[in-house]
């Protein structure tokens, strides 16, 4: 099979996918570069297929970070922000 890498529009069109594919999500990883004034999202599928998307700065990135802190408690998910600021979401390990 294939891998892709899907490239979306909007932070909200990934959010969505995201939900509505949850169970075959490996890994989200969501993160702000300051010098280059954007925020990435990237969500790491089972298939092995990349979904991402990029948003700027000019959004909030901590309101990004509470959304998607709070996506992964709803779905008891773990999560982990790391010193850099950067945001992992993977299923609990078993």
């Amino acid at each position: 099979m294939k891998k892709e890498i899907i490239i979306l529009d909007s932070e909200s069109i990934f959010r969505n996918y995201v939900i509505v594919h949850l169970e075959e999500v490996h890994k989200i990883v969501v993160f702000e570069d300051i010098l280059d004034k954007t925020i990435y999202f990237y969500c790491f599928m089972r298939t092995g297929n990349i979904i991402a998307t990029k948003v700027h700065s000019f959004n909030n990135y901590s309101s990004f970070q509470e959304s998607y802190t709070t996506l992964a408690k709803e779905s008891n998910l773990q999560y982990l922000l790391s010193k850099n600021n950067i945001l992992t979401i993977k299923p609990k390990e078993e």
